[in-house]
């Protein structure tokens, strides 16, 4: 896993260094869309290891089962 994330990181740098060059224009118009791709995936990890997504199913269980006993309590 961590060859993984080295062989990443110096292939960003690679790309980052060609884009700059501006040796070819596919590599600079793919830089915004590479960046984008790993923030994203940045800020899933982050939030799938906080645990934010077990306290907002939480919240929506919870609300959820409020919402139905205030319906059973109605009808």
């Amino acid at each position: 896993m961590v060859h993984l994330l080295l062989i990443g990181i110096i292939l960003y740098i690679a790309f980052n260094i060609l884009a700059k060059l501006r040796i070819s224009n596919r590599i600079t118009n793919a830089m915004p869309i590479i960046n984008t791709l790993i923030v994203t995936l940045i800020i899933i990890v982050i939030v799938i290891k906080s645990g934010l997504i077990r306290v907002f199913a939480m919240m929506l269980g919870t609300v959820i089962v409020l919402i139905k006993d205030f319906f059973s309590s109605i009808f």
